[in-house]
């Protein structure tokens, strides 16, 4: 069994560090650019600061009902950045990064138990892949 595995190892050696490269690659452009993004909505809800600020000073001095509709109507704006950060950062950072990781390993796996390239791109392998991933893939994000 260890004998087959390093051959197996050995013949497709370079596919697999093709494979795992390509991984890391993309997962750290990912990254960078989910960083960026992140920034990105920091900066505009940082934007806000100083009309928050105002509104705050004229609360204290008034509650007119002109003054609440402005409070209510910037609050809603803000919060609309700040739930769209958080559905990025929650949901589409890790969904993107275990497509990567299924996709990328997958061929990797794949590649070990298929001799002919023509029948590594299965979907009932990758959805298999997936199904027994996801477990551990949520127990890591968590």
């Amino acid at each position: 069994m260890f004998k087959q595995s390093l051959k197996i190892f050995k013949e497709k050696f370079y596919y697999f560090i093709l494979l795992d490269g390509l991984f890391f690659i993309l997962l750290f452009m990912f990254l960078i650019y989910s960083r960026t993004k992140i920034r990105g909505y920091l900066e505009l809800i940082q934007q806000y600061i100083p009309q928050l600020n105002a509104i705050q000073g004229l609360l204290q001095d008034s509650t007119e009902l002109t003054n609440l509709q402005q409070a209510d109507l910037l609050l809603s704006t803000i919060n609309t950045l700040i739930k769209e950060a958080l559905i990025f950062s929650y949901i589409i950072i890790p969904l993107v990064v275990f497509i990567i990781l299924i996709l990328l390993q997958g061929l990797n796996y794949r590649l070990i138990f298929e001799d002919k390239l023509n029948k590594i791109f299965n979907l009932k392998f990758f959805s298999k892949f997936a199904i027994v991933t996801l477990p551990f893939y949520i127990i890591l994000v968590l």
